[in-house]
């Protein structure tokens, strides 16, 4: 018998939340003990209180790749099981023991009254086997036996691939299967950055919950803002971090982020430029107004410069 907890956020007026834990219980098929004694509600949900037969892996002690000894780790790696039929198994014995009907089906060993109605503390054997077969190996020899070796990065180096492969195909699938990888943690990090920056805005949007209907507004103003942000930030971390190995990448990508948040800022509020260019052009006229009419001279070689100024900042505005 399995417990599962399910929350359910519930809203109350003012922006504050109220958690309502639910509690259900179902049977599931389990190859560890599941201490019944921490359920919420244990009367008609117990466990057995000790696994019957527990779940298991053996290895055999001598392992050899031609002449070598393969290393833990890299039996480990073997794949391709085969399952064993139970055809001679002792159903009767096995029927005294557990007190129990015992049924072989699918090459499965069923101990209790019918399989497709279980019953908590029924049990299901099944077993594999991996059988000697062809495997690549790229490891480092050490006497009869096979380790890793030190790449010059610093990196410990050991492969095995079933089949039989060539190196380079067994270098290019351990270098595509790290991309991933790493491409998976870097997506995890920009999740987290995201939701981290999201929960730092979260109380804005609690304020905002005061007036309905608001708070959910705001609070799709405050994750597009954190989306945006955090997008922003992972990028130019990425690019800091590229920086020593791919530079011009690098470059490219920070210039990109700043250019695109310009834009988003001029987009924000476009009447910034024109706002600046009329109001210095406004500082200019009254500037030329203000010369007395003995200095023309001056004032006509002031009042082209200002034009020249004038001009420019109009270009400047048709350009934006």
């Amino acid at each position: 018998m399995e417990r599962k907890c399910g929350n359910k956020n519930g809203k109350n007026v003012g922006g504050s939340e109220q958690d309502v834990k639910t509690y259900n219980y179902s049977k599931e098929w389990s190859s560890d003990l599941i201490d019944s004694s921490k359920f919420k509600e244990q009367a008609g949900h117990e466990n057995p209180s000790s696994m019957a037969i527990k779940s298991q892996i053996q290895y055999a002690k001598n392992i050899t790749l031609g002449d070598y000894k393969l290393t833990p780790q890299l039996i480990k790696q073997i794949r391709g099981t085969t399952t064993i039929a139970f055809n001679k198994v002792n159903t009767a014995a096995l029927k005294n023991r557990f007190r129990k009907p015992v049924q072989i089906q699918n090459d499965q060993l069923y101990i209790g009254e019918d399989e497709q109605t279980p019953k908590v503390g029924d049990i299901r054997v099944s077993e594999t086997a991996v059988y000697p077969q062809d495997v690549s190996v790229i490891a480092r020899q050490s006497g009869d036996s096979l380790q890793a070796y030190m790449a010059p990065a610093g990196q410990a180096v050991i492969l095995l691939a079933m089949g039989q492969i060539s190196p380079q195909e067994m270098i290019r699938n351990a270098a595509t299967e790290n991309r991933i990888i790493m491409w998976l943690l870097r997506l995890a990090s920009l999740i987290l950055l995201i939701i981290g920056l999201a929960l730092m805005m979260n109380p804005i949007a609690v304020l905002a919950d005061f007036i309905p209907f608001f708070g959910s507004l705001v609070r799709f103003g405050t994750g597009f803002i954190a989306f945006t942000l955090g997008l922003c930030l992972w990028l130019i971390a990425i690019s800091i971090a590229w920086f020593a190995v791919r530079p011009l990448i690098s470059v490219c990508i920070i210039a990109v982020v700043v250019v695109c948040s310009f834009l988003f800022i001029e987009n924000v509020n476009p009447n910034r430029s024109n706002a600046f260019g009329s109001g210095l052009a406004q500082r200019l006229l009254i500037i030329r107004s203000g010369f007395p009419e003995n200095n023309m001279f001056m004032l006509d070689n002031t009042a082209q410069i200002f034009q020249s100024e004038l001009n420019l900042i109009l270009a400047i505005e048709k350009l934006y």
